[in-house]
């Protein structure tokens, strides 16, 4: 059986900690977030996970089916500069590829196999960001904030 891959590998970022924030009082309208006044670490926390999304086209099937594998081994750091640029020597972001799972077995032993990732040999990915694109400055701060942006940078796989 032949499959064909497409890979989209997608790093989230659940959790942010070390952020220089105010939270503003229930009473109150939220406060503009202040600027840093020197570099901001942004820390993977426990629950972040990195997933892969493949378009599978199985030879003598004609519909496509996308499988996503997903994995909890994510660890690394996002460092910002005191004006919101990247410090690429200080950012990276590794994820754990021997615990990549999918709905079926059979589909995680070729990918993680040695016709495809080698996790044997490479068992890790390494993400090194270069710049964050749409990244709101300073960043929204208190209780529930969320900013939405892409990191840009090389993935060595």
């Amino acid at each position: 059986m032949i499959t064909r891959f497409r890979i989209i590998f997608v790093a989230l970022i659940v959790g942010i900690s070390s952020v220089n924030a105010q939270v503003p009082a229930p009473a109150q309208a939220p406060a503009p977030a202040p600027v840093p006044d020197g570099p901001v670490r942004l820390e993977l926390t426990p629950g972040s996970t990195a997933r892969y999304r493949v378009r599978e086209q199985l030879v003598g099937i004609s519909f496509p089916n996308d499988a996503i594998g997903t994995t909890s081994a994510v660890s690394g750091a996002l460092v910002l500069t005191a004006n919101g640029a990247v410090n690429p020597a200080q950012s990276k972001i590794t994820v754990d590829l021997r615990t990549l799972k999918s709905d079926q077995d059979q589909r995680d032993g070729f990918v993680r196999g040695d016709r495809l990732l080698n996790v044997d040999k490479f068992p890790t990915v390494e993400f090194l960001p270069k710049r964050a694109v749409g990244l709101p400055w300073p960043m929204p701060s208190g209780r529930g904030a969320q900013a939405g942006f892409q990191l840009v940078g090389d993935m060595t796989v």
